[in-house]
């Protein structure tokens, strides 16, 4: 959760928000975003690893003998990228991920999740399904 900054215009916290990613591309993952609610690049990721073990996509004790063979997940761009760089990322890769990386709207990202949980990322930001000029 962005704290006092949701709902706020890119335009008007691009700057702030940078700051942070920057932060935790450098291995900083306590800074949180300002404010009540504002979350820390750590606890999005156990947000996210918990729902994925949930969903069965992680081990865990009961999960990881029935995990499915595909699951779709919604979620915002920036989540997808936290979580991502997470899961999948060198540190390189990480701060690629944080700082220089978009996702458009219904954007799909393809990531593949081996029995014992580790990633890698097959596709990133693909928006082959929608027209030319919605892309």
């Amino acid at each position: 959760c962005f704290g006092d900054l949701e709902g706020a215009k890119v335009a008007n916290v691009r700057e702030d928000m940078r700051a942070i990613y920057r932060a935790w591309s450098m291995g900083d993952g306590d800074v949180p975003f300002p404010g009540i609610g504002g979350e820390t690049y750590n606890q999005a990721v156990a947000r996210g690893r918990a729902g994925l073990r949930k969903l069965g996509v992680l081990p865990s004790e009961s999960a990881a003998a029935r995990s499915p063979r595909h699951v779709a997940v919604v979620a915002h761009g920036r989540f997808n990228l936290v979580l991502m760089s997470a899961l999948c990322a060198d540190e390189a890769t990480k701060a690629q991920l944080l700082c220089a990386t978009s996702q458009g709207n219904t954007c799909i990202n393809v990531v593949d999740v081996s029995a014992d949980g580790a990633c890698s990322i097959v596709a990133l930001n693909m928006l082959d399904h929608l027209p030319q000029a919605m892309r």
